[in-house]
């Protein structure tokens, strides 16, 4: 398999637990009223609600973020990854949504300064975290198992809440973490076969493409452990028409061999510092694959690619080439480096405060792993993220563009509110 960092939706936090999302206890709030069937949303939630798949989040953001696991910060977070990434000779692909998501599950129940921190990245409320949360877990109930009009795509997020059995956890917020986060929650013997039971879960919840996303060792010395998964298979609503070997040029102006296809795109997008595409997925989710007008290595930040995304067009036939992509990622402490870089440090110190799930937690460790298969067919990807918690109008003619994925490009996994599932920079295919 080549090494390419990927991670679609999957994650697993592991935590202590977090009761009311915010500095207060909200309790069990289930609205009697809320439906099962989905239901476009296009202003923001007030009252009951339906849903529909994929789902448009309309969230108030900080500095013009276009969905929920792509604002500055997770953009930044990319960058930070994506550059220990390349000191080891690799790709990235990782999945923010299930970062964003497992990290709004400790937010619940995160007070003091750890609330503010977390607060200030993800910059959501917390009444906002969890009306996100609630959406996309009811947007993807739908095409969990596949639709009848869509009987090949399949999206799913999953999250659990696993604890010592002589833990005392706040009813409150188990009662929040079933409610918004449709979480299960077990006890375990964190002596035992816990590490056992969180990895068949996780296996399970990402048909199989994660497993070990924990192990005894951290598990024995844990509190709580929070699992987030997420999960996307999906085929092209047009396929690639050719593949054939190509050249493509490194960051260093050497040049390698790959499997490139050929096709059509849906949307094309240009700023000044980059150009791109989207092409579909059945059931409304799209690819976009954005490529640096300036050849070498890159930052998204530098690339303004929020605003880039804002912008698509469909006034122009966009021809693609790009890569086949088979990648696979593996957490070694920088995630938590990188959240550390970014601000967030209260919740790794003694100091840290989640008296809203129990008294003296602390975050101890947080780990992610995921996987990218991408072909002339489709896509499947999944992301696990674990957080361990310790005490203490057309034109009739129009124009071709051509975007050419040769040289090192990002790539991010939406969906039809511009929520980002998956985020990737590869540099070299082949790796």
């Amino acid at each position: 398999m080549k090494k390419i960092l990927c991670s679609f939706l999957v994650m697993i936090l592991a935590i202590g637990m977090f009761a009311g999302c915010g500095q207060k206890t909200e309790g069990n709030m289930k609205d009697p009223n809320l439906t099962e069937k989905p239901v476009v949303i296009d202003q923001p939630i007030e009252g009951p609600i339906e849903l529909t798949d994929p789902v448009v989040v309309p969230l108030s953001k900080p500095e013009k973020a276009l969905g929920f696991g792509l604002n500055s910060n997770d953009v930044k977070l990319i960058d930070y990854l994506a550059n220990q990434a390349k000191k080891k000779n690799e790709n990235l692909f990782m999945s923010t949504m299930s970062v964003d998501m497992a990290l709004g599950m400790l937010y619940c129940g995160a007070a003091g300064s750890s609330y503010d921190e977390l607060k200030t990245y993800l910059g959501l409320t917390d009444e906002e975290m969890k009306k996100a949360a609630k959406l996309l877990i009811e947007a993807t109930k739908a095409s969990e198992n596949g639709r009848e009009d869509r009987p090949n795509t399949f999206v799913s997020i999953a999250n659990s809440l696993w604890y010592k059995e002589d833990q005392v956890i706040s009813e409150d917020y188990i009662g929040l973490l079933k409610e918004y986060f449709g979480a299960d929650v077990q006890t375990a013997d964190f002596h035992g076969d816990a590490a056992d039971k969180i990895n068949a879960w996780a296996a399970e919840k990402t048909r199989n493409l994660i497993k070990g996303i924990v192990n005894k060792e951290v598990v024995e010395k844990a509190s709580d452990v929070l699992v987030n998964a997420i999960y996307f298979k999906g085929p092209w609503t047009d396929e690639f028409y050719k593949t054939e070997q190509d050249d493509f040029t490194l960051t260093d102006g050497s040049k390698v061999k790959c499997d490139m296809m050929s096709g059509t795109g849906f949307e094309y997008y240009e700023n000044d510092q980059a150009v791109g595409f989207s092409k579909m997925y059945a059931g409304g989710y799209k690819f976009v694959g954005i490529l640096p007008k300036k050849a070498g290595d890159f930052t998204l930040d530098s690339l303004d690619v929020v605003g880039l995304l804002e912008n698509g067009t469909m006034n122009f036939d966009v021809d693609v080439r790009m890569p086949k992509l088979e990648v696979s990622y593996s957490d070694e402490g920088e995630l938590m480096r990188g959240l550390k870089e970014l601000g967030v440090n209260v919740i790794f110190s003694d100091e840290a405060d989640f008296s809203n799930i129990s008294h003296d937690l602390t975050v101890s460790n947080i780990l992610h792993k995921a996987v990218l298969k991408l072909d002339e067919k489709g896509t499947e990807a999944a992301a696990v993220t674990s957080v361990i918690v310790s005490t203490t109008g057309l034109p009739v003619q129009r124009e071709t563009r051509l975007v050419e994925l040769n040289r090192p490009f990002a790539f991010f996994i939406l969906d039809s509110g511009n929520n980002a599932l998956f985020a990737g920079k590869i540099l070299d295919p082949t790796k």
